[in-house]
C-alpha cells in the first residue's frame, strides 16, 4: 500500500511525498483503507493535499504583514487611517 500510495503522489504531484510534511503518507493510507481502496478517492485526496500545501502559512504571513503595515501608518493621522481600514478590508477578505 505505501509504495503504491507514494508512487501515485510522485505521478500525480511531480514532486517527493516528504516535501508535503512528514505525516502524509501515514493520512493518505488511513484515507486509502477508510475509503474501500478508492483509487479515485485516494486522487483526489492527493490533489487536495497538493492544492492547499502552504496556502495556512502564506495567510498567517499576510495577516503579520498586514499587522505591521498597520503600527507604521497609524501615525499619519486620517488619511493613515483609511489605509489601516483597508489593511483591515483586505485581512477581513482572507479569512
Amino acid at each position: 500500500q505505501n509504495a503504491f500510495i507514494e508512487q501515485l503522489f510522485n505521478q500525480v504531484v511531480k514532486q517527493p511525498m516528504q516535501a508535503y510534511g512528514p505525516n502524509v503518507l501515514n493520512h493518505l493510507r488511513q484515507t486509502f483503507v477508510a475509503s474501500g481502496f478508492n483509487v479515485p478517492k485516494l486522487l483526489v485526496e492527493i490533489a487536495t493535499i497538493s492544492a492547499l500545501h502552504g496556502l495556512e502559512k502564506s495567510r498567517t504571513m499576510a495577516h503579520h504583514l498586514m499587522e505591521d503595515a498597520k503600527q507604521v501608518i497609524s501615525p499619519l493621522g486620517t488619511r493613515g487611517q483609511l489605509l489601516v481600514d483597508f489593511c483591515d478590508y483586505l485581512d477581513n477578505r482572507t479569512h
